[in-house]
C-alpha cells in the first residue's frame, strides 16, 4: 500500500503518490478540510508529463475532471501503467485542502 497525505493551500500546490514500487489495484482520494479552489487529476509515467485523469465519487454519479469541496473519490477508470498520480491546486481563492491518497496494491517483482 501507498500513502501520501499533504496539506494543499497555494495555487498550483500537488500531492503526488507514486505508484512505481507498488502495482495499485485501486486508487482511493479523500479530500477533506475548508478551502475555495480547483483540485484537478492526473497521471504520469514518467513523473514530468501528466495526463489528465477523471474521478468518480465513492458514492457514485458522473465522473467529474475537477473537483471543488470534500468528498471522497477513485479514478473513473483505471489508469493502467501510471506511475504516478497527482491532485493539483489549479485554481486557488483560499483555505486549505487537505488531500489523503491512497492504493491498495501488491509488490512489484
Amino acid at each position: 500500500m501507498s500513502y501520501a497525505q499533504v496539506s494543499l493551500s497555494a495555487l498550483n500546490a500537488d500531492a503526488i503518490l507514486n505508484l512505481d514500487d507498488v502495482i495499485a489495484e485501486e486508487i482511493y482520494i479523500q479530500i477533506t478540510g475548508t478551502f475555495t479552489g480547483t483540485l484537478t487529476p492526473a497521471a504520469s509515467v514518467d513523473g514530468t508529463t501528466y495526463d489528465a485523469a477523471q474521478l468518480q465519487s465513492i458514492g457514485g454519479g458522473a465522473a467529474v475532471s475537477t473537483v471543488t469541496a470534500p468528498g471522497s473519490w477513485r479514478p473513473a477508470l483505471f489508469l493502467y501503467g501510471a506511475r504516478f498520480f497527482r491532485m493539483r491546486m489549479t485554481s486557488y481563492t483560499s483555505g486549505t485542502a487537505v488531500v489523503n491518497i491512497s492504493t491498495t496494491a501488491t509488490a512489484r517483482a
